[in-house]
């Protein structure tokens, strides 16, 4: 008998090791307090600057960064990008990789090439959403 339930336990705590590793402790309420914000450019000091909602094409695409920030840690290796036009859908879906776990913001560029709004949702490497943002690009 005790063989048996040793056998079990230890089946068990395998079972639930593996179940944990692939599912994230942080659920959306952990990002609740999170903030995107876009920029023209990242300063030396790591700082967005140029911080707007409306951006112009100027008869060229325009590439702007993206930062995602809160004051706790993010606790992700990889941020999930969807960017979605409001009168056509999904434009693209990309994977930033993020240096550190414990790195409280993360940026990235995003190239928009023709006006409308945009949103752009953000989730977690194990699927577990973030936060959304809104942007207008006119011509």
């Amino acid at each position: 008998m005790k063989r048996f339930t040793l056998l079990f336990v230890l089946v068990c705590g395998i079972v639930l090791s593996a179940q944990s590793q692939s599912e994230s402790i942080y659920d959306t309420y952990y990002y609740e307090y999170s903030q995107i914000y876009f920029g023209k450019k990242l300063n030396s000091e790591g700082l967005l600057e140029e911080v707007a909602e409306t951006f112009s094409l100027n008869g060229k695409p325009v590439e702007l960064k993206v930062l995602l920030e809160q004051e706790q840690p993010l606790m992700l290796s990889e941020l999930i990008v969807e960017v979605y036009e409001e009168a056509g859908g999904l434009v693209e879906s990309y994977t930033v990789k993020v240096g550190d776990r414990n790195w409280n913001w993360v940026s990235f560029s995003q190239t928009f090439s023709k006006p409308g709004k945009y949103y752009i949702d953000m989730y977690n490497e194990a699927d577990t959403f973030i936060n959304s943002a809104g942007i207008i690009i006119e011509e």
